[in-house]
């Protein structure tokens, strides 16, 4: 799966949990910084590459995903880990 397939599909279950739990400061960290990813990405699904670099290397859900997330949600945790290598990948940004 592509990193915007996964973005997207994070972001869906993400929204369910801001749903369930709105004032919860994470879910809306996280789902900036996937609104920023998929932003990222043309109509057609095809990466523009005109991110801030700078602000590609600020993207922080892996490490908050280890942190805050593993132990309740693995399968999100690995799938937001994924994400953020794969995409700082992208930008030749290593971690």
């Amino acid at each position: 799966m592509n990193i915007l397939l996964k973005t997207k599909k994070a972001k869906d279950i993400l929204a369910k949990l801001e749903k369930e739990n709105p004032d919860y400061n994470l879910w809306h960290s996280i789902s900036s910084q996937l609104n920023f990813i998929i932003d990222d990405f043309d109509a057609y699904g095809n990466q523009k590459k005109e991110a801030d670099k700078k602000r590609v290397k600020e993207i922080i859900m892996g490490v908050q995903a280890i942190r805050e997330i593993d132990s309740g949600n693995p399968e999100l945790a690995d799938m937001l880990c994924e994400i953020d290598y794969e995409y700082k990948k992208s930008y030749g940004i290593s971690t």
